[in-house]
């Protein structure tokens, strides 16, 4: 079936309540701050019949995780908790875009807030339609559009989703414990994506990105 428009749902939730204040006196009422979150976006198709916009239904999803690095430095708490309190993938992901504690602008561009692209799933009839690839290059522009956020940097584990036969060939397993999809490993790179030396991370600084692409 033949897409002619993308329509999108995104939607925002927080990961995980963070930061009690540790003091003698507690406040009253304890507000937990909140410094990540998960990002669900959903895909639509839309096709002309006859000169009318008709929605073919959800064609795919993309599963995130965005850590607003800028807000946790302005309120003063530490963006090294903020990463560890969501996984343990999170917190190598942080020590391998840092410095001594400063993010690497070779990773991370202006916007210092980091977007984990976690899953990616298009519909198979429609996977040749370059769907993919559109909705991944322009995924910060995606996100600052329709939730005001801005992207320093997107990374992400080319792992197997779970949408791959057991004896894949194509699945390799890391010393890392990933189950890493070497498929879906080249066609980050061709997207622009790099490696992080030593780790099983790929990533993305939209700062130096080909800007050539744009959603269909």
């Amino acid at each position: 079936m033949r897409v002619d428009k993308l329509q999108f749902q995104v939607w925002k939730t927080p990961l995980k309540p963070f930061v009690v204040p540790f003091k003698d006196n507690w406040p009253l009422e304890l507000k937990p701050k909140h410094y990540s979150y998960s990002i669900d976006i959903e895909i639509f198709a839309l096709e002309f019949e006859n000169g009318e916009e008709v929605t073919c239904g959800k064609i795919g999803f993309i599963e995130s995780a965005f850590i607003d690095v800028v807000k946790t430095d302005l309120a003063g708490d530490s963006v090294y908790n903020v990463f560890d309190a969501i996984s343990a993938d999170m917190l190598s992901a942080y020590k391998a875009l840092t410095i001594n504690d400063d993010f690497n602008n070779k990773f991370v561009g202006r916007n210092q807030n980091i977007l984990l692209l976690d899953s990616v799933y298009i519909e198979e009839e429609y996977r040749k339609q370059g769907i993919a690839k559109n909705v991944i290059i322009n995924l910060e522009k995606l996100l600052c559009h329709s939730l005001g956020l801005k992207v320093g940097c997107i990374i992400t584990i080319p792992e197997d989703f779970g949408f791959t036969k057991e004896d894949d060939p194509t699945i390799i397993n890391t010393v890392n414990g990933h189950r890493i999809n070497t498929r879906f490993q080249t066609y980050m790179r061709k997207l622009g994506y790099k490696e992080i030396a030593n780790t099983d991370f790929m990533y993305l600084n939209p700062d130096y990105k080909d800007r050539g692409f744009k959603v269909v």
